[in-house]
Parts: C-alpha cells; structure tokens; sequence
C-alpha cells in the first residue's frame, strides 16, 4: 500500500512538475488577451487553444500551466520559510518535554497526515481573509506562514524529528526524510489553502493562479456553460494536493524508524 501511494504520489509530482516548466514555455501569454482586438470573449476549446480562453480572450491553458508553477513556487517557499521553525521547535522541546512518540496506527496516522493539517489550514484561511487586507505581504505575512504551516507540519514529521533529537543519536536516512516529508504536506496543503484563497479574490490579479480561474469562471457566469474552464484547475487543486500528500505519507514510512 505504501509503495503504491508512493508511486502514485511520484507521477503527480512529475506531472505536476511539468505543467509547471510547460509555464516557462508559454509564459509571455498567461494573462494576455489573445483574441483579434474589439473580439474579447470567452472560446471554446479550439486548434489554437486546446481549452479555449477566457471572457477575456485569455489562453486557459497557459493560465493552467501557470498556475502549477505558481503553487509549485509557493509550496517550497511556504515548506523553506517553515523548516526551519519545525526543527527548532523539535529542537527545544526534545530537551524539556518527556514522553514516547504516538504509536502509528492507522486512525493516528489519518490524524496526522489528513484530519490535523485540514483542521490548521482552515484556521489559517480564516485568519486570511482578516490578515489580508491588513498585513499583505509585509513580515508578518511570513510570520504567519511559518508558524501557521510549521504547526500544520508538526504531527507528521515534527512529533519524529523531536523522538530523534531526544536520542541524541541521529540516524540521517530517517531526518532526512522526515524532511521531505514536511516539506512535501507542506506543499500539498499549500495548493489547497492557495486554491481557496484564489477563489475568494486574495491573491495577485497578476499572477494566475487556480483558484482564481475557478472564481473567473464563475464571476463571469460560465459555471455551468464552460467544464473545460472550470473543472481543470478545480482537478489540478484536488489531483496534485493528493498526490504530494500520497507522496509524503509514503517517504515517511519508508524513512521512519521504528522508535
């Protein structure tokens, strides 16, 4: 079963991972009107535009593409600005919190992985929605993604990594991994709190993003006119947000030792 998440998890990280570098291809036309001047309307998808445009005569596609490089970017942002607070915190409290790591069952592993970092991300998209407007992107929005996805990273690798530093005796294999696996939840939950702050309009109208095609589709009244429009980047949100989860669950197991 963990060979087969992993394996799952490793083809949507590289599909993932293309549809990002694709972005780098066709970047000059993200957000570009592409219809012939005084034509700016929604297409269906054609030759030219494998998934039409927009009601601006925007390339879906390419938008699509850089959304994946747009989540991709922040995910390993998000994961590099919170490591380092995930491992301090393990740090510290290994030297003056005793007690045994929790039994990986399946219910403690559902914890972990799923039920715990769905419970802080919707904390953190409440908090955005009034942060926002108020902290944009000064340090404090920094603070707040390292501390937010940090503590959504603790149960599933942080809990380990302060067993491991509570021995004193490092094994490499096994920090090393629980590593990739934090910064892999941190990423699959990065897409899903982009994807939803996307949607309701908190996000940079210049870069695209996701969630703010579905919310394009959807202002401009194609929900249900237009499922080339809105169902791929609502799959891209779900398909790769599982994928890097299936993933991180899957070099955790592999990794951890048996404490």
């Amino acid at each position: 079963m963990v060979r087969l998440l992993g394996k799952i998890g490793i083809v949507t990280c590289v599909i993932f991972a293309v549809l990002a570098l694709l972005s780098f291809v066709v970047q000059d036309a993200a957000l570009v009107l592409t219809n012939p001047p005084g034509i700016i309307d929604y297409s269906p998808p054609s030759a030219e535009h494998i998934l039409g445009t927009d009601f601006m005569g925007r390339d879906l596609f390419v938008q699509l593409c850089e959304g994946a490089y747009s989540a991709f970017f922040s995910g390993i942002i998000r994961a590099v600005i919170a490591l380092p607070v995930l491992l301090c915190a393990a740090f510290v409290l290994s030297r003056i919190r005793p007690g045994p790591l929790i039994e990986d069952t399946p219910l403690v592993c559902y914890i972990r992985f799923i039920a715990f970092p769905l419970g802080v991300m919707s904390l953190m998209v409440i908090s955005g929605f009034f942060l926002s407007a108020v902290i944009g992107t000064s340090l404090g929005w920094v603070l707040f993604v390292a501390g937010g996805f940090s503590y959504l990273g603790w149960l599933a690798a942080g809990q380990p990594i302060k067993a491991q530093f509570k021995k004193k005796s490092l094994y490499r294999k096994s920090i090393l991994g629980l590593i990739c696996t934090f910064i892999l939840i941190v990423m699959s939950y990065s897409i899903l709190y982009d994807g939803i702050m996307g949607f309701f309009g908190f996000n940079d109208p210049n870069i695209a993003n996701w969630g703010m095609m579905v919310q394009w589709c959807y202002t401009s009244g194609y929900t249900f006119k237009a499922y080339h429009w809105l169902l791929p980047p609502i799959i891209c949100v779900y398909v790769f947000s599982r994928g890097m989860l299936a993933l991180s669950y899957s070099v955790y197991k592999m990794s951890h030792l048996p404490q």
